[in-house]
């Protein structure tokens, strides 16, 4: 269960001049709003939120600066942070990318062999990760 009263909502370009800032003005708000104490899950936060914004921009959005990302952070039950990333972009077949031997990107913008792994390392540091079905929409529970 989402607490609706404390949430954290913005929209930003798809370029990744946006990101540090982005990510450093939900790192307050959930330092303030969420009471996380424990600096290694505040790091995890940091490096989910990271990860999440770097492949909408230029997996989801392709890198397209006249697009955006919507970003929704809200405090769940139990401490629990719930973080929503939506890109414009097409979306993506996201069962491929959640099998731990995937080694490829499918964007269309880079010859990946170097990515593909910011979602297992989502995976990895949260509790549930969803997907809404056109593989665009990615939910967080930390």
């Amino acid at each position: 269960m989402i607490i609706p009263e404390i949430q954290y909502n913005c929209i930003i370009k798809s370029t990744l001049g946006e990101i540090g800032e982005t990510v450093q003005n939900v790192m307050e708000f959930v330092r303030c709003k969420c009471s996380v104490a424990d600096e290694s899950s505040l790091f995890y936060i940091k490096v989910i939120l990271n990860e999440l914004l770097v492949n909408a921009v230029l997996h989801g959005n392709n890198g397209q600066k006249d697009k955006s990302v919507a970003l929704t952070v809200n405090l769940g039950e139990n401490k629990s942070i719930h973080i929503e990333v939506e890109d414009e972009g097409n979306g993506y077949d996201y069962r491929l990318l959640m099998d731990d031997a995937y080694e490829r990107c499918p964007c269309d913008i880079c010859d990946c062999t170097e990515t593909g792994r910011g979602l297992l390392i989502i995976k990895k540091l949260s509790k549930k990760v969803m997907f809404n079905k056109n593989g665009n929409k990615i939910t967080v529970i930390v």
